[in-house]
């Protein structure tokens, strides 16, 4: 049976932080689409259980920029607004759940955002697997180059 862990965020114009509580995670499974983040781990501290958590946001978010990193607690990600501008009124599209909780450690309203030297992010982090945009061999490229003279 898969549980599921708590969830804490924060945001600011630019950007989520969230924080999935799974600790000491392992075999760990994380997908970010322009939509959904979903997270599937192992707690090595609790007999090994299975976490789970699909969060469909209010709004769209891309991988470009955005990160992760296992902490011994929590899973941690910052995650890349679409659009930067006002904060969001709800993290997720369909509303509150009763596993999500508003991250105050992390928490900055809008207009104390300026304040915010660090951003709040951690330092390294894993980069989320970005799409294979290639075509084929760039140097065949350069060979059908149209203004190269003839």
């Amino acid at each position: 049976m898969t549980l599921t862990p708590q969830v804490r965020w924060a945001q600011r114009k630019d950007r989520i932080f969230i924080k999935i509580d799974i600790e000491s995670a392992k075999n760990e499974k994380i997908e970010l689409t322009d939509q959904k983040l979903s997270v599937k781990a192992n707690s090595a501290n609790h007999n090994n259980s299975e976490y789970g958590v699909e969060l469909t946001f209010a709004k769209e978010v891309t991988k470009e920029g955005s990160k992760w990193d296992i902490q011994p607690r929590y899973i941690e990600f910052i995650i890349k607004k679409k659009e930067s501008g006002p904060h969001w009124e709800h993290l997720l599209q369909d509303g509150k759940k009763n596993f999500l909780k508003v991250d105050w450690q992390k928490w900055k309203d809008e207009d104390e955002e300026d304040e915010d030297i660090d951003g709040g992010g951690f330092e390294g982090g894993n980069q989320f697997e970005m799409p294979d945009f290639g075509g084929g061999d760039e140097s065949s490229d350069e060979e059908d180059s149209p203004n190269e003279p003839e």
